[in-house]
């Protein structure tokens, strides 16, 4: 009977094996895996009529080392709180589009790509979102391939010209969830709901003033114009990266602008600043107050008890 005999192996040496075959797998994996691919621009927006024929066009980049195939496909997309939200579509814009079925492409290579739009007669006026997808997978291979292939995509705004509803309201305006800073910069939210039916891109400001009624910031909201989409909400960031001492009670008020007709919306919040060194001070401050009189009672009758002695 032969004798067998175990050795512990030490755990940096296993964890030592287990990154080397990580790194080894990765770099065998990794030349097979990787198809980029560069389009633009990022967004591009129309304004159509019931019944048009758009005519446009986006440049496709192969990134890759070698000669590549790509295929566009076509999704609608909504929003939620800004995420975006990509599904198939059997009608709307992600259906009206014409275009090449394939382009082939050299490494580095870049093509413009011209499509159309088919607008039908019964479109709906108001807003219709979709995105261009391009990558190695054909449309419909069900994801047989092997590799893991990117894909690359333009978001395409379309306003159908009728009844157009330019609607929106801010539902909310904080200062992070809270009402008392110790100094800057103090980040504000605002939370901006369109409830028109066609895309808005509100932009404005928020004016900062004191107690006093004196302007001591204006932040710029939604500078980049994002735009928010039909029947959705999303939230903008601003940051009053302030400087100065500032001490007291402050309001922030926000005043924007949406749509062709420049419909407005307001809405203001109060807020304080209180140093922590203000904080001492004022914690010093009630400390005396609340434990002077009382000291000095008990000192009184010490003196008055002393004097009787």
């Amino acid at each position: 009977m032969g004798m067998y005999y175990a050795e512990a192996v030490p755990p940096f040496l296993i964890m030592f094996k287990r990154i080397f075959l990580a790194v080894l797998v990765g770099s065998l994996i990794a030349p097979f895996a990787v198809h980029a691919v560069t389009v633009g621009p990022v967004r591009l927006e129309y304004f159509v009529n019931p019944g048009d024929t758009m005519q446009g066009s986006m440049v496709v980049i192969n990134e890759d080392q070698e000669t590549k195939t790509f295929y566009p496909s076509f999704e609608r997309f909504t929003e939620d709180n800004g995420q975006k939200i990509f599904t198939k579509e059997t009608s709307d814009l992600s259906t009206w589009f014409n275009m090449a079925p394939s382009i082939e492409l050299k490494p580095g290579e870049q093509r413009f790509v011209p499509f159309t739009i088919e607008v039908p007669q019964d479109g709906a006026p108001g807003g219709h979102f979709a995105v261009i997808w391009w990558s190695t997978t054909p449309p419909g291979s069900g994801g047989q391939q092997v590799a893991i292939v990117t894909r690359a995509g333009v978001l395409v705004y379309l306003t159908v010209a009728g009844d157009i509803e330019e609607s929106g309201i801010v539902e909310d305006l904080t200062a992070n969830q809270a009402s008392l800073w110790n100094k800057g910069p103090i980040s504000f939210t605002t939370a901006f709901k369109n409830t028109g039916n066609v895309s808005l891109k509100p932009a404005g400001t928020l004016t900062v003033k004191n107690l006093f009624g004196m302007t001591v910031g204006t932040i710029p909201v939604n500078r980049d114009g994002a735009a928010v989409l039909p029947q959705s909400r999303k939230s903008f960031t601003s940051d009053w990266a302030d400087d100065g001492a500032r001490f007291g009670l402050y309001r922030a008020h926000l005043d924007i602008t949406f749509g062709q007709s420049n419909s407005k919306a307001e809405a203001g919040i109060w807020f304080w600043v209180l140093p922590w060194q203000y904080d001492l001070i004022v914690l010093i401050v009630l400390l005396i107050i609340i434990f002077l009189p009382s000291s000095v009672r008990r000192y009184n009758r010490w003196i008055v008890e002393r004097s009787r002695k």
